[in-house]
């Protein structure tokens, strides 16, 4: 659970630190211009954006203004309203006349027709109060004397209500002036209530057209007495009155509402657009233009756009983890081999980054062209960097793996397309292979000018491929750019290698050939002061490079391992038979003591290798290539002398403290360094004999065993036990005799002559 836990906090930092530094932070700073002003830097977009029109966006709502239809109130039940009351106005003032004539309050008409001046006061305030109910102009009017003389008859009242929905069936505004044409229609807003409607303004009457309408019916189409119809129309025209009001409140409101609401006009600019030239006058547009980017704030770090990156990156590295799993091998665990990939992600951005920065400020000091285009800059930055470290420190699958991601993510990171994936894709793989057999510092220099000529030619193709055409003339900046990617990212790689080295423990090639540097003051004090050892330590190296080749491991690493796995003699080197010049210290003390003299020369290898900062895979080397053998030699002679003392022997005090090997290289080193002891013992160096000495110290390892806690095979010990029989043929072949040189006859001879 910790070491899950651990994985997903990582994952998690990773992730939101990549996608902070993706997405940047900057406030893009313009100088304040106005139109004439001479500009003094170059201003370009740093990547597309969406910038407001002011100008169109004006426009835009002054249009959404001006098509807002006007709002005009309307009272749709003003017709119903004037007719009820007409009716019920009728019916009283018969009632009243008809009262008055039954109590005499009229003077007899005998067979005439009563007026108004007939009536008594009373009878006629009533019927003004009545009729000022349909219209107060017709209370003092000749229009009621009619009414009178009349007697409010049906027949006149069927016209009238006639005349009045007539009038009433189109809507009613006041006059010309109270009607806005220019709209073509106009909104109408039911009162009390209702649903709103669009109507055209061929439907709209004014006052005195609806007034044309009610006379014109009464004059051509009423059935009452002509002498009736020309006091009717007056008495048409009184009542009649517009049902339709303009709502300026109402409509200035929703004018505003519209203008907010219309959308703003923007306009895209695009990444890498020009938008003024140092050099250039200002123009209106320019400084429009300017003013908008003035307004738009780099800092993208919203946390939408932060939290979708994030999870973007998280997926790509989410699955990055799980083919690393898959590649992790001994001597790079799974953890190991996920925080190595992790520094190797956040320093190659970081550098990324930082090259991308210099790159933008320096194209925005160039006038002419191709200098100030930031494009053909993108083929300068050092992408393959990471992957080649990848190469020299883990292998070429691990690199291969991380270079797909790292394209993804790098993509991304510049907001590049496809041809530029397929760029920075293309220069890992080339950069993998071009530094894959270099075991030098200069084989990584010459790596750097392959990958710098082959990132020339994906330059070109990539340029062909495109659908826009190639410019040749411009093209040669591309390409030199594109040829200066290789030196920087091998620089790079020179400059970080052994911090990565030192970092993790690492041996590469490279750090292998240069511990096997026989200045250094380890070897050289072994030199110095175990010259027996050294030779021991060649030798062993000598066979274990051999075997190490033969089980597919790295023999450059079996070699040097060699050199340092007896550097603990050189403290104490007389207490070693091959560094004794005739005299034995061994025979003047006790076995116990001896095995402890020899047993030292482990511990003080460690302390030793660990002082030197040699990496933690050579120091392992030192003790398991002992293991926990016996001091067979030593343990003989304790026994004899516990037998002459009657006492025994104690077999622990004479096995080396271990461990046992833990890897196939140890188990090598451990193999090689008794196989070679051994040979030197023997005075027939054939194969059959090689062969059977070999046979014997692989058996009584097997035996004793050794490699139980390393993953060979017996397959591969056979392997290496014949690797071993060829390397010491070769040492140990004979030789034909020079003529006139007897050797050993002359050895007889001065032997003879003592």
């Amino acid at each position: 659970m910790f070491q899950l836990s651990a994985l997903v906090l990582l994952l998690i930092t990773l992730s939101v630190f990549l996608s902070l530094l993706f997405a940047g932070h900057a406030q893009l700073t313009i100088l304040e211009y106005s139109v004439g002003d001479i500009v003094v830097a170059d201003v370009v977009v740093p990547f597309d954006l969406l910038v407001l029109d002011q100008a169109a966006s004006e426009t835009r709502r002054k249009v959404a203004r001006e098509n807002v239809l006007p709002v005009y109130r309307y009272d749709a039940n003003q017709s119903e309203s004037l007719v009820s009351r007409l009716r019920q106005t009728f019916a009283r003032c018969r009632t009243l006349l008809n009262t008055a004539e039954t109590a005499d309050s009229v003077a007899p008409l005998d067979g005439k027709q009563p007026s108004l001046d007939s009536l008594s006061p009373e009878l006629k305030e009533q019927i003004r109060f009545e009729v000022r109910r349909i219209g107060n102009g017709i209370a003092g009017s000749e229009s009621l004397d009619l009414l009178v003389q009349e007697r409010f008859s049906t027949g006149l009242e069927a016209a009238l209500v006639e005349a009045v929905f007539q009038a009433y069936a189109q809507p009613i505004v006041q006059d010309e002036q109270g009607l806005i044409r220019d709209k073509g229609s106009i909104s109408l807003v039911p009162a009390p209530s209702g649903e709103e409607r669009v109507v055209p303004i061929s439907l709209i009457n004014t006052e005195a057209q609806a007034r044309a309408r009610a006379e014109a019916l009464i004059r051509q189409g009423s059935k009452l007495p002509t002498r009736l119809r020309s006091p009717l129309q007056v008495l048409v025209s009184q009542i009649i009155t517009p049902n339709l009001e303009y709502d300026w409140p109402l409509t200035e409101q929703r004018q505003q509402q519209a203008a907010v609401n219309s959308t703003p006009v923007e306009v895209t600019l695009k990444k890498g657009k020009v938008v003024v030239r140092r050099g250039d006058e200002i123009g209106q547009s320019q400084l429009d233009q300017l003013q908008a980017l003035r307004s738009v704030r780099l800092n993208r770090l919203s946390i939408r756009q932060v939290s979708g990156k994030a999870l973007l990156i998280a997926s790509l590295l989410l699955i990055l983890g799980y083919f690393l799993r898959a590649l992790s091998q001994q001597q790079w665990t799974y953890w190991k081999l996920i925080l190595l990939v992790s520094l190797i992600l956040v320093t190659n951005f970081l550098v990324l980054k930082g090259f991308w920065f210099v790159y933008e400020a320096v194209s925005r000091d160039f006038v002419a062209s191709p200098f100030n285009d930031k494009y053909y800059f993108f083929f300068a930055l050092p992408f393959a960097f990471g992957a080649m470290l990848l190469v020299l420190l883990v292998g070429e699958r691990t690199a291969l793996i991380f270079s797909i991601f790292y394209s993804a993510l790098a993509g991304l990171a510049l907001e590049t397309d496809f041809y530029g994936f397929l760029y920075i894709l293309m220069s890992n793989v080339v950069g993998n292979l071009s530094v894959r057999k270099a075991v030098q510092r200069v084989g990584i220099i010459s790596a750097g000018f392959k990958l710098g000529i082959a990132a020339i030619g994906l330059f070109v193709v990539l340029q062909v491929s495109k659908q826009a055409p190639f410019d040749p003339s411009m093209g040669w900046f591309g390409a030199a750019l594109s040829f200066l990617s290789g030196p920087l990212n091998t620089g790079l790689l020179i400059f970080l290698l052994p911090i990565f080295e030192r970092l993790f423990m690492v041996t590469t090639d490279i750090r292998l050939l240069e511990l096997g540097n026989l200045n250094l003051p380890v070897i050289r004090e072994l030199i110095l002061k175990a010259p027996g050892t050294y030779n021991h330590s060649v030798a062993v190296g000598t066979l274990a490079e051999g075997a190490a080749k033969a089980i597919s491991l790295n023999p450059v690493f079996a070699r040097v391992a060699c050199l340092y796995h007896d550097i603990g003699k050189s403290v104490h080197p007389e207490y070693f038979v091959e560094n004794q010049q005739g005299v034995n210290v061994h025979d003047r003390i006790s076995p116990v003591e001896s095995a402890n003299k020899v047993f030292s020369h482990v511990a003080e290898g460690i302390r030793m290798a660990r002082a030197a900062k040699l990496p933690s895979n050579i120091v392992d080397i030192i003790p398991q290539h002992h293991g926990t053998r016996q001091l067979a030699y030593f343990l003989e002679k304790a026994k004899r002398q516990a037998t002459a003392e009657g006492t025994e022997a104690c077999e622990e005090d004479f096995r080396y403290p271990g461990p046992k090997p833990q890897t196939r290289m140890a188990a090598v080193v451990m193999l090689a360094d008794a196989v070679e002891a051994s040979a030197r013992t023997l005075k027939d160096h054939s194969q059959d004999r090689l062969l059977e000495v070999i046979q014997k110290i692989v058996t009584s390892t097997l035996e004793d065993g050794q490699l139980s806690e390393c993953d060979i095979t017996l397959s591969e010990i056979d392997k290496i036990a014949f690797s071993f029989l060829a390397t010491l043929s070769s040492i140990y072949h004979s030789r034909i005799a020079y003529p006139g040189f007897d050797f050993n006859q002359k050895a007889v001879a001065q032997t003879g002559r003592r």
